[in-house]
């Protein structure tokens, strides 16, 4: 499944709507239409920003072979650094 196709079903398993979400983040309507259709590029404070709304872990939209693969060495490398802050974040 496409990170994409990710972030739509997640919000759509919250039972939440594109305005909810607005409301309750810096993501407008519209970008976020965008981003769940796969029009968007998907920037990494975005994903932070909706997974803390969701409620999820970042694996839950990015964890997948399919996706790694389309990714450049840049990013995957973003990624991982990211990921390391972050545990790094939770652990203090």
């Amino acid at each position: 499944m496409e990170y994409y196709e990710k972030l739509r079903k997640i919000r759509e398993e919250q039972n939440k709507s594109r305005l909810q979400v607005e409301l309750n983040t810096s993501i407008k309507q519209n970008k976020l239409s965008e981003m769940e259709h796969g029009r968007q590029r998907l920037y990494f404070t975005d994903v932070i920003e909706l997974c803390n709304y969701y409620n999820i872990k970042i694996t839950d939209i990015l964890d997948d072979e399919q996706n790694k693969e389309k990714l450049t060495e840049e990013e995957k490398q973003s990624i991982k650094t990211t990921i390391k802050i972050l545990k790094n974040l939770i652990k203090n």
